[in-house]
């Protein structure tokens, strides 16, 4: 697993036999940015849907760019995070 940080940003885990599921943990750090890019390593050009588990959910679905780059957004302030279940859709 792979981990980029919000102000800095999170980490995935991937379900080892196929890359379709898995956990995105989100972190947001002491900063004042509400949204930012993160590259999700294996996962161009995807439509993905977010369940929530804990933490501050605001978003169900994310599209990654041709680089796997999505944005994610954090607003209840520094400190804060987000655990989803992931799938592509």
């Amino acid at each position: 697993a792979k981990a980029e940080h919000f102000g800095r940003v999170g980490g995935i885990i991937h379900t080892p036999e196929d890359n379709q599921t898995g956990y995105l943990l989100v972190l947001r750090e002491w900063n004042e940015q509400d949204t930012h890019p993160i590259l999700l390593h294996g996962l161009r050009e995807k439509k993905i849907a977010l369940d929530p588990i804990l933490g501050s959910c605001a978003q169900n679905e994310i599209h990654t760019d041709e680089t796997g780059t999505a944005v994610f957004s954090l607003p209840d302030g520094p400190h804060s995070f987000a655990l989803y279940r992931y799938r592509v859709l």
